[in-house]
């Protein structure tokens, strides 16, 4: 109090002017103090009623202040309490979606840290036709957050699709379920010739020459049949040209009787998924997994995104266009795609390449990843100037380092 000032200073008070400040909610949030009113001769006086009207008025703006910057620094505070809340909601998305796969763990965080080593690299150059591209704080975070909500669609996305590591796979792989019906169609030619020796020894006419023949007869065919299976079962992977399909289809055209009735040795769906020429998926499951796309827009952009970030949905939407026009889910070309998702999209693309858990496929090597990406360039599905900056730059061989198993890297 005044006595305590007093002593510590040597201050003498004789007349005090103390006035509340009190904020918008008529809470006391400090104090209007003044001490000794004096007069020109310096004599000191008590606060007149005219003094106490002028500093009220200069409390209640003082206090208008007040208010106003611990507002601005509690919004400050609570801005960045909401921005790190949505990072870790993002990230903790990202891990649900993964955890949906055993084989894509890891995918997103990849694609967002290769994606801002790209952009980084942009705003870094000083030569080419990017020198002149400089992403700013703001369009770094748009990109960033699309970076880490571009796969957010697959949360639709069947597991099974996603995971699926051979043709005929769907909850399980049912190439297991194709060997018992192949076993089975080997124990009914077995059963057939038996009956076949059988009538002929209770007709008295088989002879041992006979016999022989019938068992040579049916040995040859259990052995097609095994390698029917065989080649059915080396169809459930790899690649399918023409020769195959056709060889195939024969296959799945033959029939076995089972109680009086027909079946085919593949179905018309067996057959379907057996003949896809490349990868995994059909043609409709394909679908389905592009659709993951049209789902991310449809899950981001209800989303009051900030002016600075109004992008993100569109960002991360686009990530499979290509500039000539064959990408989706929009058929987007050229200067209607912007660079935010032509960054993404080659960090998408060279992520997938070089993942070490995909189940289709072995870890690809560094330099075939490169190939890829740059019969991608020729045929004009990606940004030929982001794609020279990525493989000129440091970034190719830091990434490799980081995320890629030592045998992977055999280029530089």
């Amino acid at each position: 109090g005044p006595k305590n000032y007093d002593a510590s200073t040597g201050y003498k008070s004789k007349s005090m002017l103390v006035t509340p400040l009190k904020n918008h909610k008529n809470e006391i949030i400090g104090v209007l103090q003044l001490l000794n009113a004096q007069t020109e001769t310096g004599e000191v006086i008590p606060f007149s009623a005219e003094y106490e009207n002028l500093v009220a008025s200069l409390a209640s703006q003082a206090a208008v202040a007040l208010t106003n910057n611990r507002l601005i620094w509690e919004l400050k505070e609570a801005l960045q309490t909401i921005k790190a809340l949505f990072d870790a909601f993002i990230k903790s998305i990202a891990t649900a979606i993964e955890e949906k796969s055993s084989y894509t763990g890891g995918h997103i965080e990849r694609v967002a840290k290769l994606t801002m080593m790209i952009a980084k690299a942009i705003n870094e150059s000083s030569e080419g036709p990017l020198k002149d591209v400089c992403l700013s704080e703001d369009e770094l975070e748009e990109l960033r957050l699309a970076a880490w909500m571009h796969d957010i669609g697959k949360i639709t996305t069947p597991q099974y699709i996603m995971d699926k590591a051979t043709k005929l796979e769907t909850i399980f792989d049912r190439i297991h379920m194709l060997e018992t019906r192949f076993q089975l169609i080997v124990s009914l030619t077995e059963n057939a010739y038996l009956h076949r020796k059988l009538g002929l020894l209770q007709g008295g006419n088989g002879d041992e020459s006979e016999l022989s023949q019938l068992d040579a007869a049916c040995a040859r065919e259990v052995q097609g049949i095994g390698e029917e299976f065989e080649f059915v079962r080396s169809c459930n992977k790899g690649f399918m040209d023409g020769d195959k399909i056709a060889h195939l289809r024969e296959i799945a055209n033959k029939t076995y009787i089972l109680d009086g009735q027909a079946h085919p040795y593949l179905t018309e769906e067996e057959f379907t998924n057996l003949s896809v020429r490349k990868g995994t998926l059909t043609d409709e499951e394909r679908k389905t997994i592009e659709n993951h796309v049209v789902m991310t827009w449809d899950i981001l952009y209800p989303l009051p995104f900030p002016h600075a970030l109004a992008n993100v949905p569109d960002y991360a939407r686009e990530h499979h266009e290509k500039l000539d026009g064959s990408g989706y889910p929009r058929g987007l070309s050229g200067k209607e795609i912007p660079l935010q998702s032509r960054i993404l999209a080659i960090a998408d693309i060279f992520e997938a390449l070089t993942a070490r858990d995909r189940p289709y496929r072995d870890p690809m090597k560094l330099s075939k990843a490169i190939d890829i990406l740059k019969f991608m360039k020729q045929d004009n599905h990606i940004d030929p100037n982001i794609y020279d900056l990525f493989v000129s730059s440091s970034i190719l061989s830091k990434y490799a380092r980081e995320e890629m198993n030592p045998e992977q890297i055999d280029a530089e």
